[in-house]
């Protein structure tokens, strides 16, 4: 095959790799999803786990963030957060972006406090496991523990800051080395502590197409087509 032809290609893969803009699902569009256990929001697909739970709202402090109401809840008035010690979690398929999932730019946790729901809570843990474009896992971990002298700890491949103590509000950047993400889990440690264990809430997830494998294949076929030219004269 031509030289001009692969480049035709590659710029037709490249204006199909970066179709769309960044786009986000927040408390502005996931309205459609409360109350029910399934749903999808442009390229997101959310699912509230386990069986018989549905995805509600956490609203409280000034902030919103999807929960799940599961069949165990419904014995006090903080019972639409993600609370791992009740077998809850949140899935978010990113696959109708395309097969090969979409970059993150940022996700925020919201109601992630300690030790202000019950004195009893010593430490919250939420988990992010993520299923990147070439099926391998990748997991941030963030420990909100009033003992770290930041008042809270992470692990994994991410920037975590705290934005807000009052609204338990983190804000995740530099996610997975800029790889495409085909799914999330929301889930945390499950393990009670007293009469409470880890609570909080999705406030949002924001993508961006990656067009750097587009610009990388185009800037490499025309280092071939320039070594041809050498090879001509």
């Amino acid at each position: 095959m031509r030289i001009s032809a692969i480049t035709a290609s590659a710029v037709a893969f490249f204006g199909m790799a970066t179709v769309g803009v960044a786009s986000t699902l927040d408390v502005g569009n996931y309205g459609p999803c409360l109350g029910s256990a399934s749903c999808t929001v442009g390229g997101f697909e959310v699912t509230a786990n386990p069986a018989g739970a549905v995805l509600s709202e956490q609203d409280f402090r000034g902030l919103s963030g999807l929960g799940v109401d599961g069949p165990t809840d419904g014995s006090g008035s903080r019972d639409n957060e993600i609370q791992p010690y009740l077998s809850e979690f949140i899935d978010v398929s990113l696959t109708g972006f395309g097969d090969d999932g979409i970059g993150i730019s940022e996700i925020v946790l919201g109601h992630l406090y300690n030790p202000d729901e019950f004195s009893s809570d010593p430490i919250e843990i939420a988990t992010i496991n993520a299923t990147l474009f070439d099926d391998t896992l990748s997991v941030i971990t963030i420990s909100s523990d009033n003992n770290n002298p930041l008042g809270f700890s992470f692990l994994g491949d991410a920037n975590v800051t705290r934005t807000s103590t009052f609204q338990g509000r983190f804000v995740i950047t530099d996610l997975f080395s800029g790889q495409a993400v085909k799914e999330l889990r929301f889930s945390g440690n499950n393990a009670p502590f007293g009469n409470d264990g880890t609570d909080y809430s999705l406030v949002s997830i924001s993508v961006v197409p990656l067009p750097a494998a587009g610009w990388m294949l185009i800037a490499g076929i025309g280092g071939l087509a320039a070594m041809k030219r050498r090879k001509k004269s």
